[in-house]
């Protein structure tokens, strides 16, 4: 099912606290200077202001947006890459 963006909208329905990863993998990514290049390498994700990352051997293994830079647990999550 998907919205008229076409966005999945199961997508839209995990939350912060369901991504299920390992916090020591990952980071979260809220410095605008690091947002930037995220958002430079990958354009077509400009509609988030802070990222959950995993990178491996220099490649996003996962990358999830979160709209604002404070990872608040009830915040809506996108999984963009994984």
């Amino acid at each position: 099912m998907s919205d008229n963006n076409g966005i999945k909208i199961s997508e839209l329905d995990q939350k912060v606290k369901d991504l299920g990863l390992n916090p020591a993998d990952m980071m979260f990514i809220s410095d605008s200077q690091d947002v930037t290049a995220i958002k430079e390498n990958l354009p077509e994700f400009q509609d988030y202001d802070s990222f959950f990352v995993i990178i491996r051997d220099g490649d996003y293994e996962f990358l999830a947006g979160i709209e604002g830079i404070v990872p608040f647990n009830y915040k809506f999550v996108e999984i963009l890459i994984s």
